[in-house]
């Protein structure tokens, strides 16, 4: 049984978590993770989170949508969904915590080429553009590693911030519906779970509105260095604590 104490610090704790996130187009979890696992057991959070994604990130596609370029994420919206099944596989099959070394390690060095201005010429996106949506997709759902590889992708492509929002928030919220589906599936919604989901509705939105207001006050260069910042410190905080537990 959930108690208020707890109800009230989540939904604190997910209205903060979802401002930066509206802003960027990715993060809740790498902000509120730490913080929900104290009250939380690991599933409720998964579960918990995966809502507040479809919430939070179908929030933000509505609202950019004018900005979501359809004709160049189609593809890899499409890869990514194929790819999530086969995350499942790579849970099976490999070490969890290797594929988050490995992941944050590259997400560091791709992270580091934008800040020196290397970037994908659009001649080559119909390519990699597939493949980065497949490997996230399976990332998303084999590592829990994902949203920050779409957006060095296409901080490199020079997409404005708007675009980049857009994407992000479009493919994460059909990830979230997949997940959300697959949970329902397979019995993790309880009692509580569903309750704590419904209640923390209103603090995501209110989150949203502050981000959105917050976005349209970025500049693009300011936009860049936080996503930059966001994801070198998931991809460090990630590579820490794997390390630690070796």
């Amino acid at each position: 049984m959930l108690e208020t104490t707890h109800i009230g610090l989540v939904s604190l704790i997910v209205l903060l978590g979802s401002i930066l996130p509206s802003i960027v187009g990715f993060g809740v979890g790498i902000i509120t993770t730490p913080f929900l696992l104290l009250m939380l057991d690991p599933i409720s959070v998964v579960v918990t989170l995966n809502s507040v994604g479809i919430i939070l990130y179908g929030s933000v596609a509505i609202k950019t949508r004018s900005h979501f370029p359809a004709k160049n994420m189609i593809p890899m919206i499409i890869a990514g969904i194929i790819g999530i099944p086969v995350g499942v596989l790579v849970l099976d099959m490999a070490s969890t915590s290797t594929l988050r070394i490995g992941i944050s390690i590259l997400l560091i060095m791709l992270t580091l080429c934008t800040g020196i201005k290397v970037k994908v010429n659009q001649t080559y996106h119909n390519i990699l553009s597939p493949l980065v949506g497949f490997t996230t997709g399976v990332l998303l759902t084999g590592a829990g590693v994902g949203g920050p590889l779409i957006a060095v992708y296409l901080i490199a492509l020079k997409w404005s911030k708007d675009a980049v929002r857009s994407s992000i928030a479009f493919f994460t919220s059909i990830k979230s519906i997949i997940s959300i589906v697959g949970y329902g599936l397979a019995g993790f919604y309880t009692h509580d779970n569903i309750i704590l989901s419904i209640i923390i509705i209103i603090p995501v939105l209110i989150g949203v509105t502050v981000g959105d207001m917050l976005s349209k006050k970025l500049s693009e260069h300011t936009f860049r260095q936080i996503v930059i910042s966001m994801i070198l410190v998931a991809s460090f905080s990630v590579l820490l604590k794997e390390i630690f537990q070796f």
